[in-house]
């Protein structure tokens, strides 16, 4: 396992043991403040980044009243294929390497698989998942209204 993935650990395991490490790397023992971990009770982040030029493990927290963490996640660009040189012309016309650029070539099919698990990956299903809620929530409105128009019928 590295340092800088938890691989198969869960957030517990692999917190509990960046704190053996934290104690072996100050002689076997850490001290801390009872008041500090109460504060830790309030609105605090913290951050696990990894410093790659000393191969370290940071570890900060924000114990402002106010912060966010967010992940961000590009996107999956295609990698087009780098165009191939032609060999210089016979007959001393001279080569534009511009050429390509203005005569569009057909693209390519993909050959990346898909990544299965996230529905938010899978835009048409996730389509059809917020239209079918929305058709849910609206036939509850509907049913509640109608059953409040029933029951001031009634009275």
């Amino acid at each position: 396992m590295s340092a800088y993935n938890r691989d198969g650990l869960s957030v517990d395991a692999y917190l509990v043991r960046i704190l053996a490490a934290l104690c072996r790397q100050a002689g076997g023992e850490l001290r801390v403040k009872g008041e500090l971990v109460d504060a830790v009770g309030e609105a605090t982040a913290l951050l696990k980044s990894w410093d790659s030029t000393k191969q370290e493990l940071v570890l900060m927290v924000n114990m402002g009243s106010f912060g966010e963490v967010y992940r961000v996640v590009p996107e999956r660009q295609t990698q087009k294929e780098p165009v191939p040189m032609r060999p210089a012309p016979i007959n001393g016309q001279t080569f534009d390497p511009l050429d390509k650029l203005f005569t569009p070539t057909p693209p390519e099919p993909s050959r990346e698989h898909p990544r299965a698990g996230s529905t938010l990956d899978d835009t048409e299903r996730l389509s059809k998942l917020e239209s079918a809620l929305q058709k849910r929530r609206i036939a509850r409105l509907f049913e509640e209204e109608m059953r409040a128009k029933r029951g001031a019928a009634q009275s």
